[in-house]
């Protein structure tokens, strides 16, 4: 039995998860880093770089999540 059942919520999170990790990509070439660079960096530098990454993807992807539900409500509005 398959107990793994999709809540429809699945589909939402792999593109979000997509843009997240294009958007530390993006992160990094800022930097003049990818991931293959991080491995030559001390820990705790590594450790930085990959928190201030973190921080630009969230930062981004609330911005794209605010845009997205003004613009849902703006399309309600014409209705």
């Amino acid at each position: 039995m398959n107990t793994n059942r999709s809540t429809g919520d699945d589909r939402d999170v792999a593109p979000l998860a997509q843009l997240e990790n294009a958007l530390i990509d993006q992160y990094l070439a800022s930097r003049g880093l990818d991931h293959g660079s991080l491995g030559r960096l001390s820990g705790p530098e590594r450790d930085q770089v990959l928190r201030e990454a973190s921080v630009f993807a969230s930062a981004k992807l609330t911005e794209v999540e605010s845009k997205s539900h003004r613009s849902e409500e703006h399309t309600s509005e014409l209705q």
